[in-house]
């Protein structure tokens, strides 16, 4: 007797049933996706601490010339609170929301970001400013070569030129002040790269300038022409 496996034949999927296997799947690509969303903010939070913590320790004179206690004191207390909850509720990076991960990441580095920005702007500042000098200094040096060398330039055109350099300096001078006014644990009054810029505008305009092609001269008659001009003129007589 032949044996009826028909029962065991693998029964085609319905369209609802094949609609709801794939909702299934995707629901559990969503829930292993938004796992590992949560265990990235988790090791994210964690390095961040040991970073900041070994920074401000390892170079803490740097660090409080740019802080003050109140700035200190707070970051210490987002540190300690972020790791204390690591420890405890946060440490089933399973089941947490990941925004518990990310608000405490982001209020570290707000702090310990602008402090070492400012630090990095006190350094760089002296050089910047020097180098600005120097380059305000070779513009002035190329725009006075102009009345020998391209005396096509105008006077206008030097004038312009000179007004953009003083217009640096003037900005450079008010920012000085401004700075020198600030506490070091304030915002800067100026950044490097604002510098930069300024003074990257002035050099366009000078080198712009200077640029300006030499005119082509008017070409003279040329004798025949003339000759052949006078001729026509004596047989019209």
């Amino acid at each position: 007797m032949v044996e009826d496996l028909s029962a065991l034949a693998v029964k085609p999927f319905t369209a609802p049933a094949l609609a709801s296997a794939r909702a299934r799947l995707l629901r559990l690509a969503q829930a292993d996706e938004e796992r590992k969303e949560r265990q990235r903010a988790k090791n994210n939070l964690e390095t961040l601490i040991y970073k900041v913590r070994d920074r401000t320790t390892d170079d803490s004179e740097s660090f409080e010339s740019v802080t003050n206690e109140e700035q200190r004191s707070s970051l210490r207390d987002l540190l300690d609170d972020a790791r204390d909850w690591l420890d405890e509720d946060g440490e089933d990076a399973g089941s947490t929301d990941v925004t518990e991960y990310t608000t405490r990441h982001s209020g570290i580095e707000t702090i310990a970001n602008a402090a070492w920005k400012r630090l990095s702007e006190k350094k760089g500042r002296p050089g910047a400013l020097g180098k600005a000098k120097e380059t305000i200094a070779t513009m002035r040096e190329l725009v006075a070569t102009w009345a020998e060398k391209k005396p096509w330039i105008s006077a206008l055109q030097s004038e312009l030129a000179e007004e953009a350099i003083s217009g640096l300096e003037k900005w450079i001078e008010r920012k000085v002040e401004e700075q020198e006014g600030k506490e070091v644990f304030e915002e800067p009054a100026f950044t490097i790269r604002q510098l930069r810029t300024e003074v990257g505008i002035a050099s366009k305009t000078i080198l712009r300038t200077d640029k300006t092609p030499k005119p082509t001269p008017t070409p003279s008659p040329s004798p025949s022409n003339e000759t052949e001009g006078a001729e026509a003129e004596a047989g019209e007589g």
